[in-house]
C-alpha cells in the first residue's frame, strides 16, 4: 500500500483535547502586526495628508465649470439633499437619451448583443452615477479636486444602490468571502489573493489608482490641454518621438521589448471595451456612439499607406465600474493582477528525457498526438494493447505533472448527497492503468503535516492530506486548499477502488497520481482506497472500513 489520505484525521484531533489557544495567538499576530491595514484609496500611509493633497492640487486645480457661477467655488461637503435631487433629475433626462442611443446601435449591430448582460447592466448604473456626479460639479461649481476626491465622500443615489448590486466592484473587501485567512490560495477569478483586502486583484473590479484621475470635466471626458484645446494626436506623437527611417533595426532592444508589454496590458492591466470589441468609432456615415474616443486625421506614413490610408483609428472606452459611488470614472478590469507567465517561453520545466529523444532523432509525441493515441485507446472501435496504453500513458503523466493540468474531457464532477458531498465520475470508458489525474497539494514532510493538521483542525474546514512514502521518505500532500483538480475530490472505498494511488517522480520531485485498476465505464464514480488504517480513527469514521 502506497500510503493513507487523512481527510477525516483532521475532523477527529478535535475530539482528543488539542487546544487552540496558540494558534489563535498566532492568527492575531500575522493580522495585526505582519499585515497592517491600508488606509486610504491612494496611498496606504499617507492618504489625503497634506503632503499629498498639494502634489493633487497642482493637476486638479482647474474648474471646468468656473464660468457658470464666476462668484466663488463650491464644496463637496456643501451638497444639499436639494442638490442632489436636483442632480438626479438632470441626470434621470441624460440617462434617457443615453439609452436612446445604446438602443438604436444595439438594434442596427446584432452581433453586439452577445455582450456580457450583467457588466452591460453595471455599466448602466455607472453611467448614471457619472451624469449625476457632473450635475452636481455643475450645481456647486465643483474645482476638479473637489469633483475627484470630495465626490468620493457623497452617498450615490439610493435609486442605483438600494438593491447593492455591483457595490462590491468597487470595495477592497468582498461580502462574499466569509472564510477568511482559511483559504491559502487564490480563489480563480483572482478573490483572497490578499488575505485581508479579498478583492484586490480581482477580475471585475475597479482597477486601483495610483494618483487621483485628471479628466476634462473631473468626471469622465477625455483630458485636454491646459489651454482646453485638444492634445495632440497620438500617431503624429509617435512619428515625432521615434527614430526615421522606420526600418532601422535597433541595436539595443527586440521584439521581447513589445511581447513584454503585451504581457503586462493582457495580464495585469486589461480593460473591458465598451460592448466588447463591437462598437465601432470609424463609422462610414452617422456621428460615433458616445463612448468612442475620435482619433482621425491621423499623419500619413509608410505604416499607414499600408492599411489602405487609414486616416481614423477605432478605439472605445473602457467600460467604467462606479456602480454605487460618485466622482470620476475608474475602469474595471478584465483579467486578474498576477502575471501568470501563460506564454512565457521558459514557464514549462525543462525535461531532459524529451531533448535527448530529440537528439537520437526518436518523435517526440505532443499532447495532441498523446491525445489523439489515448482517445484510440478509449474508442470502442479500435483497441489497442495494455503494453502500449502503459507507455503512451507514462508520457502522458510527464506532460500534464510538467504542466500543472489534469487530462480534459475525461472527468466530471456531480454532487451525491449531503453526507457524500461531491464525486468523481467518467465521461467516456476509460481503459486499465489510464492515468486520469494528479493528487495535487502542497508538498512537505510529515512532521511538517502533522502541524498543519492540527490547524485544519482547529479551522473546522477538514482536510485533504495524503501521506506516501518514497525513497525510504515520508511525505504528505496536503490538498486542502480548493482547486479546479479533480485528484482531492475522488471518494474513498476500501472493498470496490476502481482506482488506486501511485507514487512517481518527476524531475527530482515526488509525485502522486491517480491511475485506473480495471476498465471503467461511462457515468461510473471513481473511487480509490484511502488506506486509513489506523483503530482512532476508523473508530470514529466506521464506514472507512465497510464501503
Amino acid at each position: 500500500m502506497l500510503g493513507y489520505r487523512s481527510r477525516y484525521r483532521c475532523e477527529y484531533s478535535k475530539s482528543i483535547g488539542i487546544q487552540g489557544s496558540d494558534y489563535v495567538t498566532y492568527a492575531k499576530t500575522i493580522t495585526e502586526e505582519v499585515i497592517s491595514d491600508l488606509k486610504g484609496k491612494f496611498d496606504y500611509r499617507k492618504e489625503y495628508s497634506p503632503d499629498l493633497r498639494q502634489i493633487y492640487s497642482q493637476y486638479l486645480k482647474d474648474n471646468p465649470f468656473l464660468k457658470e457661477c464666476p462668484k466663488q467655488e463650491g464644496k463637496a461637503s456643501e451638497i444639499s439633499a436639494h442638490d442632489m435631487e436636483e442632480a438626479v433629475k438632470r441626470a434621470t433626462k441624460l440617462m434617457v437619451e443615453y439609452k436612446k442611443i445604446d438602443d438604436n446601435y444595439i438594434n442596427a449591430n446584432p452581433n453586439v448583443k452577445q455582450f456580457n448582460q450583467t457588466v452591460y447592466e453595471s455599466n448602466l448604473k455607472t453611467k448614471f452615477n457619472e451624469f449625476v456626479s457632473q450635475e452636481l460639479s455643475k450645481i456647486k461649481c465643483l474645482n476638479k479636486l473637489e469633483t475627484t476626491i470630495g465626490l468620493l465622500s457623497i452617498k450615490a443615489p439610493d435609486i442605483v444602490t438600494q438593491n447593492g448590486d455591483f457595490c462590491e466592484m468597487s470595495q477592497n473587501v468582498s461580502l462574499k468571502v466569509k472564510t477568511l485567512g482559511s483559504k491559502f490560495m487564490a480563489a480563480i477569478d483572482g478573490k483572497c489573493n490578499h488575505l485581508r483586502q479579498t478583492n484586490w486583484g480581482a477580475a471585475f473590479r475597479c482597477q486601483r489608482r495610483l494618483l487621483p484621475a485628471n479628466f476634462a470635466d473631473g468626471v469622465n471626458k477625455i483630458p485636454v490641454a491646459s489651454d482646453g484645446s485638444p492634445l495632440p494626436n497620438e500617431r503624429f506623437i509617435s512619428n515625432k518621438l521615434l527614430k526615421q527611417p522606420w526600418c532601422d533595426p535597433d541595436q539595443t532592444l527586440s521584439s521581447m521589448q513589445m511581447i513584454w508589454g503585451q504581457l503586462m496590458a493582457h495580464d495585469v492591466i486589461k480593460t473591458i471595451q465598451y460592448m466588447g470589441f463591437g462598437l465601432r468609432c470609424c463609422p462610414t456615415t452617422g456621428a460615433p456612439h458616445s463612448e468612442c474616443v475620435l482619433i482621425n486625421d491621423i499623419p500619413q506614413d509608410r505604416l499607414t499607406m499600408a492599411f489602405s490610408n487609414q486616416t481614423c483609428m477605432s478605439f472605445a472606452r473602457s467600460i467604467a465600474c462606479n456602480a454605487c459611488q460618485l466622482g470620476p470614472r475608474n475602469e474595471e478590469s478584465l483579467s486578474i493582477q498576477m502575471v501568470d507567465q501563460w506564454c512565457s517561453p521558459s514557464f514549462r520545466p525543462y525535461t531532459p528525457k524529451r531533448s535527448q529523444s530529440a537528439a537520437e532523432c526518436r518523435p517526440v509525441l505532443t499532447v495532441d498526438e498523446l491525445t489523439t493515441q489515448l482517445r484510440a485507446a478509449i474508442s470502442e472501435r479500435k483497441r489497442i494493447s495494455g503494453t502500449q496504453v502503459l507507455t503512451i500513458g507514462d508520457n502522458v503523466v510527464e506532460y500534464y505533472l510538467a504542466n500543472q493540468s489534469d487530462p480534459p474531457l475525461m472527468l466530471r464532477t456531480e454532487f451525491i448527497s449531503e453526507d457524500i458531498g461531491v464525486g468523481v465520475f467518467a465521461t467516456q470508458v476509460i481503459p486499465k492503468h489510464t492515468f486520469i489525474c494528479e493528487y495535487d497539494g502542497q508538498l512537505m514532510d510529515a512532521q511538517q503535516a502533522k502541524v498543519w493538521e492540527v490547524f485544519h483542525a482547529l479551522r473546522a474546514e477538514g482536510c485533504y492530506m495524503y501521506y506516501f512514502t518514497h525513497k525510504s521518505k515520508r511525505w504528505c500532500l496536503d490538498a486542502t486548499a480548493p482547486t479546479a483538480r479533480f485528484g482531492r475530490l475522488l471518494n474513498h472505498s476500501r472493498k470496490h477502488p476502481n482506482v488506486k494511488a501511485v507514487a512517481v517522480e518527476y524531475e527530482g520531485r515526488p509525485y502522486v497520481v491517480l491511475k485506473t485498476l480495471r476498465e471503467i465505464n461511462v457515468d461510473e464514480e471513481l473511487r480509490y482506497d484511502y488506506g486509513e488504517r489506523d483503530p482512532a480513527v476508523i473508530a470514529a469514521k466506521p464506514w472507512l472500513n465497510t464501503s
